[in-house]
């Protein structure tokens, strides 16, 4: 997990936070970062994840994560509007095959 973990913070700006959320779920906040540059930043982030190689025991493991995006609107509530969504997001990645 500290590897991926690395690899998102390697692949982030200074200003971009990552939170632990539940379990092997992360939510991380992208300020000011535009809809239009989600898609490459996501795609950024997948290939460097995939092409990691973690080391568990005496074996190499190949990994791959899914990704959520979702923004704040102005008629949300709260910060949990924008979570529901992005976890929507990430329940439709992982059932589209994930990575």
């Amino acid at each position: 997990m500290n590897q991926i973990v690395n690899t998102f913070y390697e692949q982030s700006r200074e200003s971009d936070v990552l939170i632990r959320w539940n379990g092997d779920q992360f939510v991380a906040i992208f300020m000011g970062m535009k809809k239009a540059a989600c898609w490459s930043y996501a795609q950024k982030l997948l290939e460097a994840v995939s092409q990691k190689k973690i080391q568990y025991k005496e074996k190499s493991l190949h990994t791959t994560i899914s990704l959520g995006f979702s923004f704040f609107h102005k008629n949300d509530k709260n910060h949990l509007a924008a979570v529901d969504r992005a976890e929507s997001a990430l329940m439709e990645a992982k059932s589209a095959g994930k990575n």
